[in-house]
């Protein structure tokens, strides 16, 4: 049985003391560095970033240049109006032509306001990354407490072990001794084995969410470290204040004012259909060719320059317009709809998590208060039974008292961290945080 709990004991010894400590401000800053879905986001900006260009919108001429070469052989016979007529077999005639052409649309109603639009467009795609990396952040964040719980368990399951194996060394004195039962050893090596069992099981649960917050921090998912346990808790936050910062800041309801901001250019770009469109030309060309023998032309050059102007204006576009305005005012409605609900569903949840976090501060005083009970409580179980007025059964049920109390203390601490981070997030400032 020694050996099962020094085994344990070294299992713990291995994680949880071996590594150094990652803190959650590293953990945050390997994953906005490292994080597949932050990468991701980062090259969905690139992307915007590359269509928001006035090149790609022609605000900058185009030039096309251009060359050829013609040949041709055969036989040909004409006829003349004075009788005569010429006629030549298997002829070879040839061509050249080259020309260098500009384009410039120089009046674009629509080209300013699509620049605008996709800069927009930008800003929103901003925004999703700004939310992406909100998310990663309170994934990590969640992860990471959780592990530092797992840790915490951990260590009051080891005292409890630490309980039980006094226990066990003492029933076997006292047996040796004659002064107890075998009873009270068996008790005592099935309590430990249950208690290492269970402390096992922590070390898994601990273990693979390592392993999930490795993932969240884009590394090696078997890397090892140990966990700052220390949580405090922000004194300062008031529901009045969350909410508001909620309706300034929360990246949901930013979006959603972008995406009507987007909608509402379209009506712009409706409009710009409306007035005429301005595009100049401008080439020069050179051209050269030569006849075959006997033709009436030996050869001939031409080369020059040309310039033009093409004015477009939609006479009538058959009630497409009053169909793109109307789609458009319904998507514009449909979005202060959604951003209402948003904001709704935001309010509730901001209210409810407020709530809970209230009333687990207060749970956690309230545990405290039962974990020095039932401290006391235990020690005071554990004199009664040196001196036989109780069992080992009733010692034990004061040993669980004890570890479900440190539990309770345990969970309640760590429910309120999370749902403090949570309230960061609801309100856009778990970046700031």
């Amino acid at each position: 049985m020694k050996y099962i709990v020094s085994a344990v004991f070294s299992l713990i010894a291995l994680s949880l003391y071996s590594q150094d400590i990652l803190t959650v401000e590293q953990a945050v800053q390997t994953a906005l560095e490292n994080n597949y879905a932050i990468k991701i986001a980062n090259k969905d900006v690139e992307l915007a970033e590359n269509n928001t260009s006035k090149e790609a919108l022609g605000y900058n001429p185009t030039v096309n240049a251009q060359a050829g070469l013609t040949s041709e052989l055969g036989s040909s016979t004409q006829n003349f109006s004075s009788g005569e007529s010429a006629s030549t077999a298997y002829a070879f005639s040839y061509g050249a032509n080259a020309s260098v052409g500009a384009q410039y649309n120089i009046i674009d109603p629509s080209r300013d306001i699509t620049y605008e639009q996709l800069t927009e467009v930008l800003n929103l795609t901003d925004l999703q990354k700004k939310f992406t990396i909100e998310q990663s952040v309170f994934d990590i964040m969640s992860s990471y407490y959780n592990i530092a719980r797992q840790a915490k368990n951990i260590e009051l399951q080891n005292e409890t072990i630490g309980l039980t194996q006094q226990r066990l060394d003492r029933a076997l004195i006292n047996q040796e001794y004659g002064q107890g039962s075998r009873v009270d050893v068996l008790n005592a090596q099935v309590d430990i084995d249950r208690d290492s069992i269970a402390l096992i099981n922590l070390i898994q649960l601990m273990e693979n969410e390592k392993r999930n917050l490795n993932n969240l921090m884009g590394i090696n998912i078997d890397m090892q470290y140990d966990i700052d346990e220390d949580i405090t808790f922000d004194n300062t936050l008031s529901l009045e204040g969350l909410i508001a910062a909620a309706e300034a800041n929360n990246t949901q309801l930013l979006m959603m004012d972008k995406n009507m901001d987007i909608t509402e250019m379209d009506y712009r770009l409706i409009d710009a259909t409306r007035r005429p469109s301005l595009a100049g030309s401008a080439s020069y060309s050179f051209t050269y060719s030569k006849s075959a023998p006997g033709a009436f032309f030996s050869s001939s050059t031409r080369n020059g320059l040309g310039l033009g102007l093409t004015l477009s204006y939609n006479l009538y576009d058959g009630g497409l317009r009053k169909v793109q305005e109307q789609t458009t005012k319904l998507t514009i409605e449909n979005q202060e709809l959604q951003k209402e609900n948003i904001w709704l569903a935001l309010q509730r949840d901001i209210t409810n998590a407020w709530y809970n976090y209230q009333n687990a501060l207060y749970i956690i005083e309230r545990e405290k208060s039962n974990v020095q009970t039932t401290q006391t409580n235990y020690e005071r179980s554990e004199e009664l039974f040196k001196i036989g007025n109780i069992t080992s059964i009733e010692l034990r049920q004061a040993q669980l008292n004890l570890l479900n109390a440190g539990n309770s203390l345990i969970n309640a601490e760590y429910d309120a961290k999370l749902i403090e981070i949570q309230l960061r997030f609801l309100t856009g400032q778990i970046i700031n945080q």
